[in-house]
């Protein structure tokens, strides 16, 4: 069932406790259906719009878009969930999934990240490291053919890095007039990821498990800012899903759905098998690095 409350629009179905699932930049709360469904029988599941996408309103352009804006955005879905919450979030949405556990984190049972983009806590903890320099170049790329009215030059770029090379020339030309419409919503996800002043510290105190998800085949930036969040966190779990890059959660829903399935299951019962910094996937679905 679809609705809106305030300006956010969500997806909501299910009961028992709560999951809030926030989709990417270019996405939609039509991301999360699939994994609506699978939890729906045990969980009050959540999924909205962000700010320029679905059905949400794009965000104004008095001033920036911060990763906190979306947040308050959100704050409807925060208020209808339980107490036991649980936030699963993709790229930018991880990034405005990892700033609302902050801020809910008394409520909060777990939390689930793939990829998160806060580049911030790149830029801020590594600021001369290969991971910064090469999510800054690609960003900085964006922004310019955007500056300079180049849409489809930004688009290409940016669909190529993150769900992989030769993307964008698969697309047909509808395909691609309906991604050269979501470029405003990217430009401010990129302006907001880069502008947040919260330092990768304050994030020891979040106490719930942490679910962090990584593609073997996702760039360089996005896993780097994973390993620096699972030196970080109290007690994260660190899954790398074979053969998957940025766009995982899409490409690979099933399996990915799966482990998230199963860690769900764990906190919501309040056990957490993993005491380590990293654990394997069930069944085979995920496998870790040597």
């Amino acid at each position: 069932m679809g609705k809106s409350m305030g300006e956010v629009y969500y997806r909501q179905t299910g009961a028992g406790n709560g999951v809030i699932c926030i989709h990417g930049s270019l996405s939609s709360s039509r991301q999360w259906l699939m994994l609506m469904n699978q939890l729906s029988d045990r969980y009050e599941v959540f999924a909205p719009d962000l700010h320029g996408y679905g059905k949400s309103p794009i965000w104004p352009d008095h001033r920036k878009l911060t990763v906190d804006d979306e947040v308050n955005l959100l704050a409807p879905v925060f208020a209808a969930a339980k107490d036991n919450l649980n936030i699963i979030g993709h790229s930018w949405g991880g990034a405005v999934a990892l700033k609302a556990a902050l801020k809910y984190r008394k409520r909060l049972r777990s939390l689930v990240l793939f990829e998160p983009a806060l580049w911030s806590l790149l830029t801020s903890a590594v600021p001369d490291s290969p991971a910064t320099q090469e999510i800054s170049q690609i960003r900085s790329v964006f922004l310019r053919d955007m500056e300079n009215g180049n849409w489809r030059a930004a688009a290409e770029n940016f669909l190529n890095y993150w769900a992989g090379p030769g993307t964008w020339q698969k697309l047909n030309e509808k395909q691609r007039e309906e991604t050269l419409v979501g470029m405003p919503a990217v430009q401010n996800n990129w302006l907001g990821s880069f502008n947040d002043p919260t330092q990768l510290a304050r994030f020891t105190s979040i106490e719930a498990p942490v679910l962090l998800l990584t593609g073997s085949r996702s760039p360089h930036a996005a896993r780097t800012l994973v390993e620096a969040l699972a030196s970080t966190l109290r007690k994260p779990k660190v899954v790398v899903i074979d053969d998957a890059g940025h766009m995982g959660p899409i490409t690979h829903a099933d399996q990915v759905n799966q482990i998230i399935e199963s860690f769900l299951e764990n906190a919501n019962r309040g056990i957490h098998s993993c005491h380590g910094r990293e654990c394997t996937a069930r069944n085979g679905a995920g496998s870790l690095p040597a």
